[in-house]
């Protein structure tokens, strides 16, 4: 808003200069608006339409030597920042709303969501790193499958077993890893001492 509001000394100003004549001064004084370059202008001119004002220049180039414009886009700007100010407000509200909800996913539903952050919170609320899904599929073993290089590292560093088959007894988190192409998962597996001559019903 204050860049419309201009002093003589701001007018003295060399950066502003340029600026200042293209939007202050009248066709008698030299300035006509078709020095801008095409691209400029249509820029400014959609600006200025979304703004509620329909042209940049008029036929004998003095729009912005009219109070009446001046006003209008000064008001669509201070209206355009009032708008923005309360969407922040709406945000930062919604945030600490979300932020005060309790989380009621379970653990395994944490690691399907690859979540680390709520994966770490809930261990160290004291749930079993060695937990099954509800297929029977171990965590680390979810997260070796999907991918999950971060959550396979929260997992083996809350000691996870390495060989945890599940319920099902079938694959081991290395072949999960393995299966899936993830190698920065089978090295880290690796690390840990999987067993990497273990096999399947298969």
């Amino acid at each position: 808003v204050e860049s419309f509001i201009l002093d003589q000394e701001d007018l003295d100003n060399p950066v502003l200069k340029t600026t200042s004549e293209l939007f202050l001064s009248s066709a008698a004084e030299g300035t006509d608006l078709r020095t801008v370059d095409p691209e400029t202008q249509a820029r400014l001119e959609a600006l200025l339409e979304a703004a509620g004002i329909g042209k940049l220049s008029t036929a004998d180039g003095k729009a912005f030597a009219d109070p009446e414009v001046l006003r209008r886009l000064t008001s669509s700007v201070s209206c355009a920042l009032d708008e923005a100010a309360a969407a922040l407000t709406r945000m930062r509200a919604e945030n600490n709303h979300n932020a005060g909800q309790v989380d009621n996913r379970s653990l395994a539903e944490a690691c399907s969501d690859g979540d680390v952050n709520a994966v770490r919170k809930l261990l160290d609320e004291g749930r079993s790193v060695n937990e099954h899904t509800e297929e029977g599929e171990s965590l680390l073993c979810l997260a070796c499958a999907a991918g999950y290089y971060e959550l396979a590292q929260v997992l083996l560093a809350m000691h996870a077993n390495v060989e945890d088959r599940g319920n099902k007894g079938d694959i081991t988190p290395l072949m999960a890893a393995a299966s899936g192409g993830y190698v920065d998962i089978v090295k880290l597996l690796l690390v840990h001492c999987a067993d990497v001559n273990a096999q399947s019903s298969t």
